[in-house]
């Protein structure tokens, strides 16, 4: 409980721990949650990278070749 008299603050709660304490003692998070000095955390830098695009075209390519089927008929034990 705040017992101490500040002109022009007024009580308010920490959104994480729920201590009441003065509004000028609160800050403001990155989330929009108003938290006092021990429940502040500054937000991670990892969250505010962005992705580089990755190109995974090839530099050239050659078109499919037709598939070609061959009978019993087409080998001989010459082309062997």
């Amino acid at each position: 409980m705040i017992t101490s008299f500040k002109a022009g603050d007024w009580v308010a709660i920490c959104d994480r721990c729920g201590f009441k304490m003065h509004a000028s003692r609160l800050k403001k998070t990155w989330d929009n949650f108003m938290v006092c000095g021990r429940c502040w955390y500054p937000r991670h830098p990892q969250e505010t990278l962005r992705g580089i695009k990755d190109d995974q075209t090839v530099p050239w390519s050659r078109p499919e070749a037709t598939d070609t089927f061959i009978t019993k008929d087409d080998v001989t034990a010459e082309d062997l």
